[in-house]
């Protein structure tokens, strides 16, 4: 993705408007090591924008140990067709009511990558787009493999056509966790997602699953945003035959 489509805002009124965006629209941002190897949702429970701080929930133990260790970390969340991150070496372990939570002051700078093309891009018919992977049954502890076909994507998320009985496990709410979704010469990339919708499908027993990606590295990120313009010209190219 070229460089120009990031954007370095060093503005402090522009940054406090960010923050405060993702705080009140979707309360929950992504920390992580600097190199992704560990990393983990934490909800947004305050933000101050003339203080200049976040308040997150502390992570659980199993992500906890190792991110409050780290020297620096990754703050990142997603919008609509805004990617932004930032890297702190400020994360504030503090005591409220018996809670343990963070708090992280707003960065100097802070980054954006412009999605120009998350538009949801609809597959067209020849080319085969699939997303692997597994899910829980609650009842029996069981992991389940599923193949879906991934019906439309975005930078953002998806949309997936499932049926049978591993169709009927997933919920609005599931999380999935290391799926793969390949595009024959286009895009190989695994994810994490979370079930925002599921809606029937065109035939009997066919479900339409809405996904939200979680976490998403920014390299991950970049290559799916190519993924979606390569499809997008592909189809404008067919409707010009």
């Amino acid at each position: 993705m070229d460089s120009d489509q990031i954007n370095c805002i060093n503005n402090p009124e522009i940054i406090a408007k960010i923050l405060t965006r993702h705080f009140k629209a979707r309360g929950n941002l992504c920390l992580s090591t600097t190199g992704g190897d560990c990393k983990a949702n934490a909800k947004i429970v305050d933000n101050d924008p003339f203080a200049e701080y976040l308040l997150l929930d502390a992570l659980p133990k199993a992500a906890s140990e190792t991110i409050e260790n780290e020297e620096k970390i990754e703050v990142r969340g997603s919008i609509e067709s805004l990617y932004s991150w930032f890297h702190t070496d400020q994360l504030h372990v503090i005591f409220e009511d018996g809670e343990r939570y963070y708090e992280i002051p707003y960065p100097k700078t802070l980054y954006q990558l412009q999605r120009r093309n998350a538009f949801r891009v609809h597959m067209p018919p020849r080319l085969t787009a699939t997303m692997t992977g597994e899910v829980e049954d609650p009842e029996k502890e069981e992991a389940h493999p599923f193949h879906a076909v991934l019906r439309d994507f975005s930078a953002t998320g998806a949309a997936m056509c499932m049926s049978g009985k591993t169709a009927a496990l997933i919920r609005e709410g599931t999380k999935l966790y290391q799926c793969r979704i390949r595009i024959p010469n286009i895009l190989d990339v695994t994810v994490d997602a979370e079930v925002r919708n599921v809606r029937p499908g065109s035939s009997d027993g066919e479900l339409v699953l809405g996904l939200e990606f979680l976490c998403l590295p920014r390299k991950d990120a970049q290559t799916i945003s190519r993924a979606v313009m390569e499809v997008e010209r592909r189809v404008l190219a067919d409707q010009e035959k």
